[in-house]
């Protein structure tokens, strides 16, 4: 008996001594038939073990949240950068017909039976498709399946938008086919000029949405059958009405809208050689647009390479279009997409500030803008997915590439090919600049000492560079030089 409490007795100080002594061994609990009880000091340390990695604050997210940059007195969350298109406003009752298009899901259209037969509805149907294909390269993996939703939607409610749609897609399909305007064409724009000078007469309708597409769908078509005189005007009437409504950001309710009108600004003031109406000075954010501040190592652009007091501005660009070059080789190569807001808010943003920038023809800044404004033109702005070439900015280049100056070091020579390619991509017009640009390639490779067309891709790579766009057009470029030089 006397032996069990001496046993009891030893148990209890040695389970104690254990416990007093957390930092040597594994955590060990001895528990018995004794219900031994630790110290105040012992059920802490117990508590404290128990609990190690919980209950702790949890710490905010340090991942960049990107904004609209279209939007930039409106921030909101990319994850709400969908397009939204209100439906039937106050005072606007709908007169639906229930209709199913090529597989789309049941929508309303505000329009009789006679109206908008099935023959209109399939015009319509492969135009929108048409202009989500232009709006966004296949090449660039866009998720593009949401985006032509927004079309049939305003449909529903406003006979002058649906004309203006009618006009665009039937002057689209007139031109396509014999570059002239059909008699259907012709009756659609009667129609639209009706409807937009009644439009423009009421106070509350004229800077409406719907009327604010009316103009820009006239500015498209006549763009399109090459009337950039036409076209210019009603961009500025564009710009007017817009302004009066009270700017560009008015319009972040009506996603597509916006989208549509920024790039009608760009498209044609690189036309006309002059500069985009939507933002200017004060109004454009120089800032980087994907990447945090905080992550930003400005030292590594091309910019603070080539020029000896670099422009941030111009650094940023470079900065926010290589990150997005990056983003379009990884879904391709990884068969995932890209979100169409993405797409659209970061090359717009990359535009208008490429647009807004100008240096002297003879300053590096200048070349690498026109090279950096080439390489967003071959991913923006296309048509029937054909790169379109802007003669006024290829012939800048053009000057600009005569006042490149090679550095000696690698890096700089590595820089100077790239420049080589991508203006290869941009101003082959004539077989001068093919030769040219084809010998300059050879005397900067030999001294690299790059000899093949994937050691070449390797150092194009490290700049900006869209495979899936300029392999194909890189590998040719390179052989027909090396076939020149053996021959």
């Amino acid at each position: 008996m006397g032996t069990k409490k001496h046993e009891s007795a030893f148990r209890k100080r040695e389970a104690g001594q254990c416990l007093e002594r957390p930092s040597r061994g594994p955590f060990i609990i001895a528990t018995g038939h004794d219900n031994i009880k630790p110290d105040a000091r012992s059920r802490k340390f117990i508590r404290h073990h128990v609990m190690r990695g919980k209950n702790q604050k949890r710490v905010a997210s340090q991942d960049y949240q990107l904004g609209s940059w279209i939007n930039r007195e409106h921030e909101v969350p990319m994850s709400q950068l969908v397009a939204t298109i209100k439906g039937a406003s106050e005072g606007r009752v709908p007169n639906p017909i229930k209709l199913q298009i090529s597989g789309l899901s049941c929508i309303y259209i505000g329009f009789s039976a006679n109206d908008m037969g099935p023959c209109t509805l399939q015009l319509l149907y492969e135009f929108i498709n048409a202009v989500n294909k232009a709006m966004y390269p296949g090449e660039c993996c866009v998720d593009i399946h949401k985006a032509g939703q927004c079309w049939f939607e305003s449909l529903s409610y406003d006979p002058a938008y649906a004309q203006a749609v009618l006009y665009t897609a039937q002057a689209y399909f007139d031109f396509v086919k014999s570059r002239v305007l059909g008699p259907k064409a012709i009756r659609h724009i009667n129609a639209t000029m009706h409807l937009l000078q009644q439009s423009l007469a009421e106070p509350n309708e004229a800077t409406s949405d719907s009327t604010i597409f009316t103009i820009m769908a006239l500015a498209m078509v006549s763009d399109v059958l090459g009337d950039l005189e036409t076209a210019k005007k009603h961009l500025l009437g564009l710009y007017q009405v817009i302004s009066t409504r009270g700017g560009i950001e008015t319009l972040s309710q009506n996603r597509s809208l916006q989208v549509k009108c920024c790039r009608l600004d760009l498209l044609i003031s690189l036309k006309i050689d002059s500069r985009p109406l939507f933002y200017a000075g004060d109004n454009i954010s120089w800032s980087t647009y994907l990447i945090a501040t905080q992550k930003i190592y400005p030292t590594t652009t091309p910019v603070n390479m080539m020029c000896e007091i670099p422009d941030f501005r111009l650094a940023n660009v470079w900065l926010d279009l290589r990150e997005f070059i990056i983003a379009i080789n990884l879904a391709h190569q990884t068969h995932r997409t890209i979100s169409a807001e993405l797409f659209q808010e970061t090359l717009i943003s990359v535009q208008y500030r490429l647009q807004h920038l100008s240096y002297n023809n003879c300053d590096p800044h200048e070349i690498l803008r026109l090279s950096m404004l080439a390489i967003s033109n071959t991913i923006f702005l296309k048509a029937d997915g054909d790169t379109i070439h802007y003669q006024s900015s290829a012939e800048k280049l053009r000057v600009a590439l005569q006042f490149r100056n090679p550095k000696e070091d690698r890096k700089g020579l590595e820089l100077n090919l790239w420049l080589i390619f991508v203006n290869s991509i941009y101003i082959l017009d004539l077989k001068g600049d093919a030769c040219l640009l084809m010998r300059d390639m050879r005397t900067i490779s030999r001294e690299l000492r790059l000899s093949t067309w994937e050691a070449i891709r390797t150092v194009l790579k490290s700049f900006l560079w869209v495979d899936v766009m300029y392999d194909k057009h890189g590998k040719k470029f390179f052989n027909e030089g090396k076939a020149l030089e053996s021959g």
